[in-house]
């Protein structure tokens, strides 16, 4: 009886791996994105430019360095974006080296140089400066969500007028909810770095494509 008792229940499977499959199937389905539309404002001029403006990106200024990985993502959007838009765009190879001979690396020291400055170091017509404001993750077992604000400027470099202004807000999330309980936990934390990475990804060129 007892080996009977045995076999059916490995025919049955474990309770845990039962749940585990719910689980899963549940955070399938309970995955989602919050967004709301960018705040735009855009300059009469604008649409009175020629349309092969040529255009440097510059590095994308960030308040903590947590918030780098996102930064480069962004700017990697931001090129991919107006590459295919009216715009002409500087490669980035020649923007960094040319402020690096400039010694004006720093993001947060670029915004303290003037755009006819800048125009003048990169021979652009126009310079972009992207901003990273927030991101703000969150991890409890089965849930995740990813919070991203950022917004640039487009300004003239031969009148110093703002041309272009955009910010946006996107959140992702997945999962079920936050529950406090850490069983599983060892599981789950290897799949947790993956899914940040590639939500990371997916949020960044989300947001890119609104604001632009």
């Amino acid at each position: 009886m007892q080996k009977n008792s045995k076999i059916n229940q490995q025919k049955r499977g474990h309770p845990f791996t039962y749940l585990i499959i719910i689980l899963s199937l549940t955070i399938g389905t309970m995955a989602g994105c919050a967004t709301q539309k960018p705040t735009t404002k855009m300059s009469g001029n604008l649409a009175k430019l020629p349309k092969n403006l040529l255009v440097a990106i510059l590095p994308v200024q960030i308040s903590d360095l947590k918030q780098k990985e996102a930064a480069e993502l962004f700017r990697q959007s931001l090129y991919a974006n107006f590459e295919r838009s009216r715009f002409k765009v500087v490669e980035r190879y020649i923007v960094d080296g040319l402020l690096e001979q400039n010694n004006i690396q720093d993001s947060n020291e670029i915004k303290k140089v003037s755009a006819i400055r800048l125009g003048e170091v990169l021979g652009a017509e126009a310079v972009l400066y992207p901003v990273m404001s927030k991101i703000e993750r969150s991890y409890a077992v089965i849930h995740s969500s990813i919070e991203l604000t950022a917004s640039f400027t487009l300004t003239d470099t031969r009148t110093g007028e703002i041309l272009w202004t955009a910010s946006q807000t996107e959140t992702d999330f997945e999962g079920i909810g936050k529950i406090p309980t850490g069983i599983f936990a060892a599981a789950i934390a290897p799949v947790e770095l993956v899914t940040n990475k590639l939500n990371l990804n997916k949020i960044v060129h989300k947001l890119t494509e609104k604001l632009t």
